[in-house]
């Protein structure tokens, strides 16, 4: 018997190094070359049981760790072909979950969910440096896009091309498949250079566009530069991810089977790291993402709202927002989310349920010791992103300071020198040389009393957060 006779498959058949979470290309290899183990059909049913909850009972997540090359990318692609009913691989799940347990459990619980279609969002992170990626919240809406079929390079274009699908009728799809001037948008997109030329001239060429902004070249114009202004990569914050995953699911369940989203990061813990900062961004991600599209207000609460400050080594407020935190009665969960949208959301006149307003009062002090510590590590959160980015503004001043100081000592240097060589030749020089050194003296003085003030504007000093008001917050 051979080696080869000994496996299903040639055992030395040319493998991916790296598998990856997105890839497609060899579904039905992977499909085929999958074996389902008890550590995998557990993942699977757990996955499933989160897919049953329904928004508003509980958070909706799920993390798997395990070793690297265990294969947890290869179990998150295979998801991803039995989550989505609707794609080109479907009859792969279906074949998985014939075949495999835990695919069936996974399977029927979809089945049995509130929604009928899971459209899968994978994002690999996988060889990705951390310290030059921008916010986790705006890679994960790039994957978002990529999956929708928009184009995410450069910026503005990602956020214009999904504002254009999302508010104007057909337009995107016209756009896509129209020659304007002998190019497509596809043409034009690999160019880049004549991109924006091309779209101010060929949408308001569009019969789709007439009527609206964009049937002139001063709309379009305008279209772009608000896209521009909306979305910085480096701001881009967990709100405004939230923001656009509520504006797709519903176009997505506009006219289609009721679908949510199923978000799956792969590596996200060797993206993370040892940072700090990223991991709490991870954790305000995932938060956010929960609480977000979920129901509003499911357990009276208690929502604080916090003004925090920050302050130099000077004493001049360098920072100070108002931070609203909302608190369950049930589980005294502080949610930062869900306290912004009890802020910004309109409240209504009604008979409040006398018990619940008396639960809430007589636990307002466990409510309010949790609000206080979720506040107490979101502004050691906030004095550390501050403190960070004030010791890189503080580099680069000095860095100038002393490039400037260098300057004006060989400028009043060279003067010193010039008078020197002429009080040689029996030039009285005296006091102008004098003058010369004592501007040279008081430059070094300016020089480190400027090198101080700005170590001391490199400080950062968070003040005590004061409540400043608070809202009992009912359901309705």
């Amino acid at each position: 018997m051979t080696i080869k006779e000994l496996f299903r498959s040639d055992p030395t058949r040319q493998l991916e190094e790296v598998q990856k979470v997105n890839a497609r290309e060899r579904a039905e290899t992977d499909v085929a070359e999958f074996h389902e183990t008890e550590s995998a059909k557990r993942v699977l049913t757990e996955l499933g049981e989160v897919i049953q909850t329904h928004p508003g009972e509980a958070a909706r997540f799920l993390y798997l760790h395990a070793t690297f090359g265990s294969g947890k990318t290869h179990l998150l692609k295979l998801i991803g072909l039995v989550a989505d009913s609707e794609s080109e691989f479907a009859h792969l799940g279906d074949e998985l979950a014939q075949q495999w347990p835990g695919f069936d459990n996974l399977a029927r619980s979809i089945d049995d969910s509130h929604v009928e279609r899971l459209k899968p969002v994978f994002l690999n992170l996988l060889d990705r440096d951390a310290s030059k990626e921008p916010p986790l919240p705006f890679l994960i809406f790039e994957a978002i896009g990529r999956e929708l079929g928009y184009p995410t390079d450069p910026n503005w274009l990602l956020e214009w091309a999904w504002t254009v699908d999302m508010e104007y009728d057909g337009v995107w799809d016209a756009l896509i498949d129209a020659e304007h001037d002998g190019q497509t948008f596809e043409d034009v997109l690999e160019e880049r250079a004549s991109l924006r030329r091309w779209l101010y001239e060929a949408l308001p060429s569009l019969t789709e566009t007439a009527g609206t902004e964009l049937d002139s070249k001063a709309g379009v114009k305008a279209s772009i530069e608000r896209a521009e202004d909306d979305v910085d990569p480096e701001s881009f914050d967990p709100t405004e991810l939230v923001q656009r995953v509520e504006t797709v699911t519903d176009a997505l369940n506009e006219d289609g089977p009721r679908t949510e989203l199923l978000l799956g990061l792969d590596e996200v813990a060797l993206f993370v790291g040892d940072s700090r900062h990223r991991y709490r961004e991870f954790e305000e991600t995932m938060e956010a993402l929960q609480h977000g599209p979920n129901p509003f207000v499911d357990n009276p609460g208690i929502t604080y709202n916090y003004r925090v400050r920050f302050e130099d080594g000077t004493g001049e407020v360098i920072r100070e927002e108002i931070l609203p935190v909302f608190v369950d009665a049930a589980h005294n969960d502080p949610q930062e989310r869900l306290g912004q949208r009890v802020v910004d959301g309109d409240s209504i006149k009604g008979s409040p349920d006398e018990e619940s307003i008396r639960v809430l009062l007589e636990n307002e002090g466990e409510m309010r010791s949790s609000a206080d510590r979720y506040i107490s590590q979101r502004v050691e959160s906030r004095r550390d992103e501050l403190q960070k980015r004030r010791r890189e503004e503080t580099r680069q001043e000095l860095e100038d300071l002393e490039v400037y100081a260098e300057s004006e000592r060989e400028r009043i240097e060279t003067f010193i020198v010039d008078y020197e060589r002429k009080a040689e030749t029996g030039t009285d020089m005296d006091i102008a040389i004098r003058r010369q050194r004592n501007r040279l003296s008081k430059l070094e003085d300016r020089i480190e009393q400027r090198r101080q003030e700005l170590q001391r504007k490199s400080q950062v000093i968070s003040l005590a957060p004061e409540i400043e008001n608070r809202c009992l917050t009912l359901s309705i």
